[in-house]
C-alpha cells in the first residue's frame, strides 16, 4: 500500500498503480511534503443568521436618583388687565360742628357762658335760658344745618335746624361745675308732635322714642339723656335719632338736674374748655 503522503508523480494514488508505472518489488517510496500553496481568496460573507430569542420581561425598577438643583427663575410674567372701579364711596350730605368757650386762658373771644343755664320745665315748653349755646363754628356746615336763633346772648344759638326727614347722630360735650343731667330736645307743637321750628323761642319738647326706635310723645325712653353724679367731670352725649319732619330743630336742654348749671372754666388744667355739638346726617 502506498503510505498517505503522496509521491514525487502525481498518478501514484495506490500501490497498483505504482506497479503500473514503476514495477519494483519494494513499497512505494513516501514522497516529501511540498510547500504549502498560497492562501486562497476570503470568501463572501455569509446572510446574516436569524434574531436572537424574545425580549426579555423588564427588570423592577430602580430607585429614584437624588433632586437635581433647582432651576434658574423664569422670566416676570406679563402684567393682567387693569380691574374694573370699585363702586364710589358715600359721602356726607349733612354736618355740622359749633362749639363755645368760657372765659380763661385759650379764649381769646368772648366769654360763651357768663351765666348758669336754668333747669328747664317738662316739655312741650320753651327754653326759658336751659338750653347750652353753641355759638362758633369749628369746621364749615354743610347740606342747610343753621342755627335758628343766632346773636350774641348766651340765650342764643340753641336751636339747630335738621334740613331733611332721616337718621342723624348729634354728639355733644360739656364740663359743669354741679351734679347734672341734659338731655336732647326738638321742636313740637303743643301736642308733643313734632314740626318745623318756627320764630326762635317756641315749644320743644324731650325727644323719646317707641320700641320700633321712631319718635314718640310717649315713647319708652329718651336715648338723648344723660347726667352726672358729681360736679367737675365731663359729660358726653352721643345719640343717632331719626327725624321724621324737615326743618325740625334740637337743643340740649338742662333738664332734670337739682339746680341751675355752671360751665366750669378750666376744668382739670391750665386752659379754657371748648363746648361742643356735632350734627351729622348718616342716612
Amino acid at each position: 500500500m502506498c503510505h498517505s503522503k503522496r509521491c514525487s508523480h502525481d498518478k501514484c494514488r495506490d500501490e497498483e498503480l505504482c506497479r503500473l508505472i514503476r514495477p519494483r518489488p519494494s513499497p512505494c517510496t513516501i514522497c516529501p511534503t511540498g510547500s504549502t500553496g498560497p492562501a486562497g481568496a476570503t470568501g463572501a460573507t455569509g446572510p446574516i443568521g436569524p434574531s436572537g430569542g424574545p425580549t426579555g420581561a423588564a427588570g423592577p425598577q430602580g430607585p429614584q436618583g437624588p433632586a437635581g438643583p433647582t432651576g434658574a427663575t423664569g422670566p416676570t410674567g406679563a402684567i393682567g388687565a387693569t380691574g374694573a372701579a370699585g363702586a364710589t364711596g358715600g359721602t356726607v350730605s349733612e354736618f355740622a360742628a359749633f362749639f363755645g368757650m368760657p372765659a380763661g386762658p385759650s379764649n381769646t373771644g368772648a366769654n360763651d357762658y357768663p351765666a348758669t343755664i336754668a333747669i328747664g320745665a317738662a316739655g312741650p315748653s320753651v327754653v326759658a335760658g336751659s338750653a347750652i349755646n353753641f355759638p362758633r363754628l369749628s369746621a364749615p356746615t354743610v347740606g342747610g344745618i343753621t342755627i335758628n336763633n343766632p346773636g350774641a346772648a348766651q340765650s342764643n344759638n340753641t336751636e339747630f335746624v335738621l334740613p331733611s326727614v332721616g337718621t342723624y347722630r348729634i354728639a355733644w360735650h360739656i364740663s359743669v361745675t354741679e351734679p347734672a343731667q341734659w338731655s336732647l330736645w326738638i321742636s313740637t307743637n303743643g301736642s308733643g308732635a313734632v314740626v318745623p321750628v318756627g320764630a326762635p323761642g317756641g315749644l320743644f319738647s324731650q325727644f323719646r322714642t317707641d320700641v320700633t326706635g321712631a319718635y314718640n310723645t310717649a315713647g319708652t325712653g329718651a336715648p338723648g339723656q344723660i347726667g352726672q353724679a358729681t360736679g367737675t367731670s365731663q359729660l358726653s352725649g352721643d345719640v343717632v335719632i331719626r327725624n321724621p319732619v324737615a326743618g325740625a330743630a334740637i337743643q340740649v336742654r338742662n333738664y332734670a338736674s337739682a339746680a341751675a348749671l355752671t360751665v366750669t372754666p378750666v376744668p382739670g388744667g391750665t386752659q379754657a374748655q371748648a363746648v361742643v355739638l356735632i350734627i351729622e346726617r348718616l342716612a
